[in-house]
């Protein structure tokens, strides 16, 4: 037995047990076993009385809010032990915590507060610190408040763009309208929805075209800004262009296939722009090979929605009130059709749409369907190899469903981004891939080591750049 994402092992009773109790309560839950070596090793616990106090007293002195009622500490029998790890321990017995997942996030340290320092959350077989991102999203969470929400703090906005949408579709848009929307809040302020569909909206988006399939030659760069729906429209536009038509002659017809299905690809740029997350700072993008299309999102996948329910239409819209205006604009026909969409656009082809989530980005990546009749099915694509991110094995009879990223993954995504960019600083690949701030450190040296990345600069400017 191993430590994971819901196992911690503990030699001994330390100060270190409320950290972990926090980051479970925080995520998903899990188990500590205090008296089992790093390594799986149940050493044991002499005095199991005092083991146990130590353990409570901890929870409840070192915890806000209260997480007692969310802990149970019992003591392992030898017959479990074994079971378990294969052993039992050498002297004493193992103090078992079960740890369930709390609801009134963020859990943290009391005498530090719901900030960073305070606050953990579980990395796989590690715990680390929260950013101030997803601390926001664990009290979003909690309050049952969404971002779209929230005060703007913009008072000088203007919606000439929205206007243009709403006269097109013969709407009125006035005061009214815009607070029943949700624009608008019952004292009347901007809202956050209110912000992502004015003229000066913030949050822009990346579209990138590169020569041959991968990401070293790139032939043109596109930053796009305004209002999320002119956003919209432009990769649309950008998309549509590069969405190639190419001919086979089978006697006597001549027989005419886009590069992408254009469902798909529609059904693509609108599922962006809705699930998008758009408090985190990860990188937005639609990256187009000769091979692919690959479109990254910031947001993994909603709370509530397990991984292998996507592709089949469960859906928890992660900006409703987004949505619902995209609704009124005949942009869209009903929620949580988009994936299903655009796995039936691919029905009968020899590569299928491939879904990747990590904790904080999904990416889809659509397969060029006439690369694939020139060329053959590209090595990422290809039966028992993987995609760039990490990928699925799979035949062509099986559609593959969303995965979750592997180690791997965070590797590659820094990689894309300084081949993309230049150079990438710790502080965005902590923001990008929602890491602590060791572990985006240890990467990034992990890939100066191997050569792949060299050190430029030292203190707060130090970034970290291609080895040429």
């Amino acid at each position: 037995m191993r430590e994971d994402e819901y196992t911690e092992f503990k030699r001994e009773p330390t100060k270190q047990i409320a950290r972990e109790v926090i980051a479970f309560t925080n995520t998903h839950g899990g188990t500590l076993y205090v008296g089992v070596d790093d390594d799986g090793t149940p050493g044991g616990i002499s005095d199991v009385d005092a083991a146990m106090l130590a353990v409570v007293n901890s929870i409840r002195d070192s915890i806000t809010p209260d997480a007692t009622s969310l802990c149970h500490v019992d003591v392992m029998s030898d017959e479990e032990c074994m079971n378990l790890f294969g052993s039992s321990p050498k002297v004493g017995s193992i103090v078992r915590l079960t740890i369930d997942e709390g609801r009134r996030k963020p859990y943290c340290l009391a005498r530090k507060g719901p900030v960073p320092e305070g606050v953990f959350v579980r990395e796989g077989p590690s715990t680390a610190s929260a950013d101030s991102g997803r601390i926001l999203e664990m009290i979003m969470e909690s309050s049952q408040i969404s971002f779209e929400d929230l005060p703007a703090g913009e008072s000088d906005l203007t919606f000439d763009a929205l206007a243009k949408s709403f006269s097109v579709a013969k709407l009125e848009l006035g005061a009214r309208q815009m607070r029943t929307l949700g624009l608008r809040n019952s004292d009347g302020a901007y809202t956050n929805l209110g912000l992502m569909l004015s003229d000066q909206c913030p949050f822009s988006f990346q579209l990138a075209s590169f020569q041959g399939t991968d990401v070293r030659i790139i032939k043109d760069r596109k930053i796009l800004e305004g209002s999320v729906l002119s956003q919209l429209d432009q990769i649309f536009d950008y998309l549509e262009f590069r969405n190639e038509t190419s001919g086979v002659i089978t006697v006597p017809y001549r027989i005419e296939t886009r590069s992408y299905p254009d469902d798909a690809l529609r059904e693509a740029v609108l599922n962006m722009i809705m699930h998008r997350d758009y408090g985190s700072p990860a990188i937005n993008k639609a990256s187009v090979f000769d091979d692919r299309i690959e479109f990254m999102t910031a947001g993994g996948l909603a709370r509530g929605v397990r991984m292998d329910e996507v592709t089949n239409g469960t859906s928890v819209c992660r900006n409703p009130r987004l949505a619902n205006v995209m609704f009124r604009l005949g942009m869209v026909e009903a929620y949580g059709m988009g994936l299903p969409r655009i796995f039936a656009a691919y029905a009968g082809q020899r590569v299928k749409p491939v879904v990747e989530v990590s904790a904080h980005v999904f990416k889809l990546t659509l397969p060029n369907l006439n690369y694939v009749r020139e060329h053959g099915v590209p090595p990422w694509a290809e039966e028992g190899s993987l995609v760039p991110m990490g990928g699925v094995p799979r035949t062509m009879e099986q559609v593959p469903g969303p995965r979750a990223m592997r180690p791997g993954d965070s590797i590659h995504m820094v990689m894309n981004i300084v081949e993309s960019n230049g150079s990438i600083t710790r502080i965005e690949v902590e923001k990008v891939l929602g890491v602590s701030r060791s572990s985006a450190g240890r990467l990034l040296e992990g890939l100066v080591q191997e050569g792949k990345l060299k050190k430029v600069g030292s203190g707060r400017s130090s970034a970290y750049a291609i080895v040429a």
